[in-house]
């Protein structure tokens, strides 16, 4: 059963697994070079190396939801955890490429159990009129474990090279566990029976049918085609001397619009209210664009709505879903369609670049947009159908 108190302690424990599953994007991503380097291949093969837990991440996301509420969202937080540092410390030895790949697929599905697992747990470890901080906290893990990594990661090269990153991340990853087995309880959350096949395909037309578990999937896949094909194009678009400060500012503005503006929107409005005014900036932000072109007051605004999208994404979970095996589920679609947004967005807008210049950047911006306040939009009105 969910608590009625806030459990800061437990909180910030299971924000620290989201920091390390982060970290299992970043410790490939923030040495990337240096990964080419170690294993000379093709650039599609290379390019497995970063995205093939985004991969299984849109494969199998809701089944791992599925998962985690039949084995048990506690067991399996730790079992992510075990697993990850297990292939953080294969990685450490520099294996062959194959057995490199393997470990990463491997490690997907360690990430996704984590995903899953924590944000569920820290909903119920919230007091009900909290969640919606607790949440907006977790919505942060990306980026804040992203920054985390890239900064120990030149320390870790100095050291000893990659595996000096990857063995960190395997202590790091083996220590949360043992923190985990030690601190947090078992909440005694009913479980869902073993699905069968049958179930894990009946499930994701139940899941993307309904107007409760859908919406934050959606809503994250419409945010997460967006965010790092920005966070890719827009730099290059500016001065030289501007781009690696612009990189850098771009991803803090968004979380600390998470942490004020979001939050604040959030005591007075729903999560999904708050999510549709997310989108509906971003439209303004790609009109104006249209008109008068990228400009660096612009980028700003732009990922200022990106703060609000990220903190009530993740908000409307719990708003929505109020059994845990619920909020499981709807965890698993935000994994899984938000790894397909990361993987597709970028490309999709370099094509349109490729076509169209940088007038294909407003374009994008307003069709993914008004995509995203629409999918709210049909989900509210047939949540309010008798």
């Amino acid at each position: 059963m969910s608590q009625q108190k806030t459990s800061l302690g437990l909180i910030f424990l299971l924000y620290a697994g989201g920091l390390g599953a982060a970290g299992q994007f970043a410790k490939i991503a923030t040495i990337f070079p240096e990964i080419q380097a170690l294993y000379p291949a093709s650039v599609v093969t290379q390019g497995l190396i970063m995205s093939v837990i985004g991969f299984l991440g849109v494969v199998f996301g809701i089944f791992v939801g599925q998962i985690v509420s039949s084995l048990g969202y506690r067991k399996m937080l730790i079992a992510g955890m075990l697993l990850g540092a297990a292939m953080s410390f294969v990685q450490a030895f520099l294996p062959p490429l194959p057995l490199f790949l393997a470990s990463r697929m491997i490690e997907g599905l360690a990430h996704l159990a984590i995903v899953v697992a924590a944000p569920t747990l820290v909903t119920q470890v919230t007091a009900p009129n909290k969640r919606y901080l607790s949440m907006t906290l977790w919505s942060s893990f990306f980026g804040v474990g992203y920054a985390l990594c890239a900064s120990a990661a030149p320390f870790a090269l100095e050291m000893a090279g990659p595996p000096a990153l990857f063995a960190g991340h395997g202590f790091y990853m083996l220590a949360l566990a043992g923190l985990s087995f030690a601190f947090l309880p078992r909440l005694g959350l009913e479980r869902a029976p073993l699905p069968t096949l049958n179930d894990v395909i009946a499930r994701h037309f139940r899941v993307y049918r309904s107007p409760y578990q859908s919406p934050a999937a959606l809503g994250w896949l419409f945010y997460t085609l967006t965010y790092l094909a920005l966070l890719t194009v827009l730099p290059p678009l500016f001065p030289a001397e501007h781009r690696l400060a612009l990189a850098t500012m771009l991803p803090i503005v968004s979380i600390l619009s998470s942490f004020t503006l979001a939050a604040t929107l959030m005591r007075f409005l729903s999560a999904v209210t708050v999510a549709q005014i997310g989108f509906a900036g971003g439209i303004a932000a790609a009109l104006w664009m249209a008109v008068f072109g990228v400009s660096t007051e612009l980028a700003v605004a732009i990922f200022v709505v990106m703060g609000l999208l990220q903190s009530a994404g993740f908000a409307l979970v719990p708003e929505l879903n109020k059994d845990p095996q619920d909020q499981a589920l709807a965890m698993g679609g935000i994994a899984q369609m938000g790894n397909l947004g990361t993987m597709s967005g970028t490309p999709i807008l370099l094509f349109l670049l490729s076509l169209m210049g940088t007038g294909a950047i407003p374009l994008f911006l307003a069709l993914i947009f008004a995509g995203g306040f629409t999918s709210h939009a049909i989900a509210k009105r047939l949540r309010q159908r008798p």
